[in-house]
């Protein structure tokens, strides 16, 4: 990595941080859309907690993927894989969705559960999808 990628990871960075400030507004205006099914209500507080402050609201921008329009919402397997294991560069060079292991399964399930309803219109089982991210949890990349 050359000494201007890193300055620039490190004003994303900082970017991120700053624009943190303003998301208790977004948190709340989540809050009241899916209150009713618990695994989305769940889901939507880890979303605020892992995943708000690089994707905010879903739309995407220059170096965030929108949430609306990736293919991964079709397949909780390739979600838990991303959550898992990280990404990087698909959308722009700077981007990298780091890999995040040390978030529960469940919460991941949850979380997983969350994104499809939201972002891709799925209604996946919390079962089921707590049993995909257990087996990502345990293959070999």
């Amino acid at each position: 990595m050359t000494v201007r990628s890193k300055m620039y990871a490190i004003c994303v960075i900082v970017f991120a941080q700053c624009f943190a400030s303003c998301l208790p507004e977004r948190s709340a205006k989540f809050s009241t859309q899916y209150s009713a099914d618990s695994h989305i209500a769940r889901g939507m507080e880890y979303y605020s907690e892992y995943c708000i402050r690089c994707h905010g609201d879903g739309a995407g921008d220059h170096i965030h993927p929108a949430l609306t329009i990736t293919p991964k919402l079709g397949s909780p397997t390739a979600l838990a894989r991303v959550i898992l294991h990280g990404q990087a560069g698909l959308h722009s060079p700077q981007s990298l969705m780091p890999a995040m292991p040390e978030i529960p399964d469940e919460e991941i399930s949850a979380l997983i559960v969350y994104l499809g309803a939201t972002f891709g219109g799925y209604n996946y089982e919390y079962l089921d999808v707590l049993e995909i991210v257990g087996d990502v949890r345990t293959e070999s990349r």
